[in-house]
């Protein structure tokens, strides 16, 4: 049996101390938020608008992840008043330079200085002509391989990260689905770069990043699209990887896809951040939260929007799980010291016995949580 994994209440205990800008005084929140419970699960939200202190206040007595625009200096300090414990998480591009924008993620280094001191880092095509991003004409591809472009990135972006006292960053860039506006060439070859050395290129500059920003107490959140492309080293070089989907509304072949993609990140210990966005009903909110816990671990998080996050059931506590997903009678199972969790991505009911609840009915493309003696079940 394999070693258990840190289940989600725990999530982000890896992050170094200090790294929400030291101590602040504590913010009571206010009286229309003073009732709610802390969640057991460890819940993301990425706010649309920059929140004031109330709001800040609020929003941390249920979320412990916030993903935030780099142009929201105060917000890290805001939830770290209201609650130390919240997280906050800055967008940044790892692969491109250009003129930044209000609320927008933010490079790395900045295009002109690249431009004039370094223009070697920057990818070009057989012509010579800078290389872009189909979706973004205006961004040029940096040569994200090379170890000093790598380093110099890391370097720059801890400055900021310090400044305002952020836990860390979400790479929203580092998919594997990049199309540009011409074939790059490749420096180290001389030729049109390959895309196992573009895959290779990518692990590696997210390993040095890691590296240097672990080294100053900062963790790294990948966008690592799509869920078909599931690449051991680029997960591996991560602290946690996301896809912005989650399992609510999905079964079969769609499931199976995503789950085996977070399953590999479980593999390594590696964090997955699922995301189930918009409205849920009851069933889907149990089968979204049953198939995050199957696949959940150190610095894992569940995203949900508020209205969502107000459930009781993101109260229910499972405790630690006990080892890796199983699968029997065709469905996934995992145990939890406190609880058991079943998911059936398939089209028929399945019964299976589970430690907490014994033989228990799993519906068709649904799931159950059973903790103590209480089921919760998607079916309707």
């Amino acid at each position: 049996m394999r070693r258990g994994v840190t289940a989600a209440p725990l999530a982000l205990a890896l992050l170094a101390s200090g790294c929400l800008g030291g101590s602040a005084a504590t913010v009571p929140p206010p009286p229309a938020c003073s009732t709610n419970d802390r969640p057991a699960v460890a819940l993301t939200i990425e706010p649309a608008t920059a929140p004031g202190p109330a709001r800040a206040a609020c929003l941390a007595t249920t979320y412990t992840n916030v993903i935030a625009s780099p142009s929201w200096s105060n917000v890290p300090k805001r939830f770290a008043a209201a609650n130390p414990s919240v997280h906050t998480w800055q967008t940044r591009v790892l692969q491109y330079g250009f003129t930044p924008c209000q609320d927008c993620p933010r490079p790395g280094l900045d295009l002109a200085q690249v431009r004039r001191d370094h223009p070697d880092w920057i990818l070009r095509d057989a012509s010579g002509a800078e290389v872009q991003p189909l979706d973004h004409p205006d961004w040029v591809l940096f040569d994200f391989g090379n170890v000093d472009f790598q380093t110099a990135w890391a370097a720059n972006v801890i400055i900021d990260l310090s400044k305002g006292g952020w836990s860390g960053v979400e790479l929203v860039d580092v998919g594997n689905q990049q199309e540009w506006s011409t074939p790059p060439i490749d420096p180290r070859t001389g030729v049109a770069m390959t895309d196992a050395d573009r895959a290779l290129y990518l692990a590696q500059a997210l390993e040095v990043v890691r590296g240097g920003l672990k080294t100053n107490g900062f963790s790294v959140v990948a966008d690592n699209g799509p869920p078909t492309v599931v690449d051991p080293a680029q997960i591996r070089s991560t602290d946690a990887v996301t896809l912005r989907a989650g399992f609510a509304g999905r079964a079969g072949n769609a499931w199976t896809t995503l789950f085996t993609y977070f399953a590999a990140a479980v593999d390594v210990y590696v964090g997955a951040w699922v995301q189930d966005a918009g409205p849920m009903d009851p069933g889907q909110r149990v089968f979204g939260l049953a198939s995050y816990l199957l696949v959940s671990g150190p610095l894992s998080s569940y995203g949900v929007d508020e209205k969502v996050a107000r459930d009781p059931l993101y109260r229910v506590d499972v405790g630690q799980p006990l080892d890796v997903p199983i699968r029997q009678n065709g469905i996934w199972t995992r145990e939890f010291d406190a609880g058991s969790v079943a998911v059936n991505p398939g089209s028929l009911d399945v019964t299976v016995t589970l430690s907490t609840g014994g033989p228990i009915t799993v519906p068709a493309a649904g799931a159950v949580i059973v903790v103590d003696d209480h089921v919760y079940s998607s079916a309707r």
